[in-house]
């Protein structure tokens, strides 16, 4: 009977942990090393009589350097959530100024279209779950790509009565030297357009 509760014992403790771990929405295999830390050796061996499985393997953390880098899990953006003062405003910015499509999906939750990307937008104060952890209107500083000319950017910028902060200037993009317009939405959010034809010298 004594041996049977020695054997017994170290499994009780793992189900406690993992227990544990559901009741704090720590995971379980952080929360049982760290429930394990402190037991005496008669029960630390017990314990390590227990499958790794079972166990877990001791948290590691990316901030340590002792995690392999992935080979390409990223290849490209799906979308991003805007926090805004007003969908309205936003929505009517974005597609009058820009030409990007308005998309309505679950929940009349609405969305910017262009290209294969899309902005989800999100109320200020009223955010969808999970969102950021600081979800701020004008805290966006993002650079667009267009296959236009920017002379004519520029001049449906100034018709619509948007304000050119920069530009037209050289830049660096992702994939090589570009050429970039800034100005701001609604939100104080600063926008750069760019193409990749760079300016000509004279």
């Amino acid at each position: 009977m004594r041996l049977a509760e020695e054997t017994q014992q170290p499994l009780l403790d793992a189900q406690r942990c993992f227990a544990e771990s559901k009741r704090q929405s720590c995971p379980a295999e952080v929360l049982s090393w760290r429930s394990f830390q402190f037991l005496t050796p008669k029960q630390l061996f017990r314990a390590s009589c227990l499958p790794f499985q079972v166990l877990g393997p001791p948290a590691m953390s990316w901030k340590e350097g002792n995690v392999a880098p992935p080979q390409a899990w990223i290849c490209s953006l799906d979308h991003l959530v805007m926090t805004v003062k007003s969908i309205e405003d936003t929505v009517a910015f974005y597609s009058r100024v820009l030409g990007m499509e308005v998309v309505t999906f679950k929940g009349n939750r609405k969305a910017l279209h262009f290209g294969n990307q899309k902005f989800n937008l999100h109320e200020a104060g009223k955010e969808f779950e999970p969102k950021a952890h600081k979800p701020v209107p004008g805290s966006l500083d993002i650079c667009l790509i267009t296959e236009k000319p920017l002379e004519q950017l520029m001049g449906h910028l100034k018709a619509c009565g948007v304000k050119i902060e920069e530009g037209p200037v050289l830049r660096t993009g992702a994939v090589g030297p570009i050429t970039s317009v800034y100005f701001r939405d609604p939100d104080q959010n600063l926008l750069e357009v760019s193409n990749y034809s760079t300016l000509t010298k004279e």
